[in-house]
């Protein structure tokens, strides 16, 4: 069950939860590919919820939710925690977030730009977390812990 977004959610709902650093795959749509493509099935948006859904992190499993179409079939507990959904958490109490991504799959009709990026910090940040290290480009292991045991 780790790294799943069951698990994740369970590690989420702690109300001491006050760290957390999250080393995943993150996705991103480009807005215009998602107006034009609409690169979302089986859900309906929301303008808001349709903006948030253009990024989120992508957990262990989530490759089922991957359409070869190109398409992203978000549904509950797809292993896609989705902007929407991220927005949705209470995190007041989190108040550093370390979050590790590669860079968005380019490989599924998307197109990152810097927009869609921020969006996924956005939805941290409007879920309550009070501050968020985030690096969307390889960092060496030993000098990423070395600075997150520096804040602790």
């Amino acid at each position: 069950d780790e790294g799943t977004e069951t698990a994740l959610r369970g590690i989420l709902k702690n109300d001491s939860l006050r760290t957390l650093h999250l080393s995943t795959h993150a996705y991103t749509v480009d807005y215009y590919l998602a107006i034009n493509d609409l690169p979302f099935v089986g859900k309906k948006h929301s303008i808001i919820d349709y903006l948030f859904d253009c990024s989120g992190i992508a957990l262990s499993g989530a490759s089922g939710s991957m359409r070869d179409d190109g398409r992203i079939k978000l549904q509950e507990n797809d292993n896609i925690l989705s902007g929407t959904e991220i927005v949705n958490c209470h995190l007041s109490t989190l108040s550093l977030l370390v979050l590790s991504t590669c860079h968005p799959n380019t490989n599924i009709n998307t197109l990152t730009t810097a927009d869609t990026q921020w969006d996924l910090i956005r939805a941290f940040k409007m879920a309550g977390t009070k501050t968020i290290l985030h690096s969307l480009w390889n960092v060496d292991d030993d000098a990423r812990d070395s600075l997150y045991l520096l804040w602790k």
